[in-house]
């Protein structure tokens, strides 16, 4: 019997992540999922879902364990889709610093870390890295500065990492 085909997509507890999980699930995937408060699907054998917030190292390696014992036991990791995200708009002047940090954490450095540490497995498996981002990301509008800086921050990733995977195809 061949592998079944893993994808892995964080935000899932409604809007894209909670869509695209079924989507998948209708087309035959497995899918591995993270939720901040509630998983969206119930008793669907091909959906794994763990809590996950990315704010949180523990939580974060914590879901790439649950996705590698998903792996060892037999699927093939062939998508990671980063969907997880959070927008907090205001001026930049009332605007605490905590907030600029608490969505650098989520929008960027999460991702960042679950790309890390899903990558070698995406190579191997010539799978897809799909990140979500946000028109925010190439135009800044006012009230935005911390949604738009964190987006501009993977845009710069996403870019980077797309010339690096070139010659895995």
């Amino acid at each position: 019997m061949a592998r079944k085909e893993l994808i892995v997509i964080t935000g899932c507890d409604s809007g894209i992540g909670e869509e695209l999980s079924r989507v998948f699930l209708k087309n035959d995937y497995c899918v591995a999922a993270s939720f901040l408060k509630k998983s969206p699907i119930q008793a669907n054998q091909n959906f794994y879902a763990k809590k996950m917030d990315l704010r949180k190292e523990k939580d974060i390696s914590g879901f790439v364990r649950f996705v590698r014992g998903l792996i060892n036991m037999g699927y093939k990791l062939s998508c990671f889709i980063n969907n997880a995200g959070i927008a907090v708009f205001g001026p930049v002047e009332n605007l605490p610093l905590s907030v600029y940090r608490d969505i650098f954490e989520i929008n960027y450095f999460g991702m960042v870390q679950l790309v890390r540490d899903f990558i070698s497995y995406l190579v191997k498996s010539r799978g897809k890295i799909i990140i979500i981002g946000s028109t925010a990301g190439r135009v800044a509008v006012p009230f935005a500065a911390p949604y738009a800086s964190s987006k501009f921050a993977v845009e710069g990733f996403a870019d980077s990492l797309r010339r690096e995977m070139i010659p895995y195809g």
